[in-house]
């Protein structure tokens, strides 16, 4: 896709712009005037609709505990994002070597997406944009580093 001449056309080098959320991740490669999705993922959440239920635990005329049998494991999922996100960034660098990197994600992802990259790329994170971006159109997110 064609970027507009108002906004940053990236002439010359090439960007990464990395827009996650908790679950998903979108991969935009930006130069020479264009932009284009290079690759995407999306972690699914672990579904337990036949088995949920509820426990407690009693003692000595008490409840001492109780909560859900089958919750949702946030950890599980982060656990599932870094290894989907390591893997897609690996795919990418084979053929790709960027100049800068832009990155859009929450602020309670922001540390953990960092720490993702691999050293080399570190090096080269331009800016970091807190918010929840996935899904914006690519045309909003070059607006959001102008």
């Amino acid at each position: 896709m064609i970027i507009s001449k108002d906004l940053p056309r990236f002439e010359g080098e090439t960007a990464f712009l990395i827009v996650t959320s908790r679950q998903e991740a979108d991969f935009f490669r930006a130069g020479d005037g264009e932009i284009e999705k290079i690759a995407n993922f999306m972690v699914e959440a672990p579904k337990h609709s036949d088995r949920e239920g509820h426990f407690k635990t009693r003692g000595h005329g008490m409840t001492l505990a109780s909560g859900a049998v089958y919750e949702v494991k946030k950890e599980k999922i982060l656990q599932d994002f870094r290894r989907e996100f390591k893997k897609t960034l690996k795919n990418i660098l084979a053929d790709n070597k960027p100049d800068r990197i832009y990155l859009f994600t929450p602020d309670y992802m922001a540390n953990e997406v960092q720490k993702l990259l691999p050293r080399e790329l570190a090096s080269v994170l331009e800016k970091t944009i807190h918010g929840n971006f996935y899904g914006e159109h690519e045309f909003e997110l070059l607006k959001k580093i102008a």
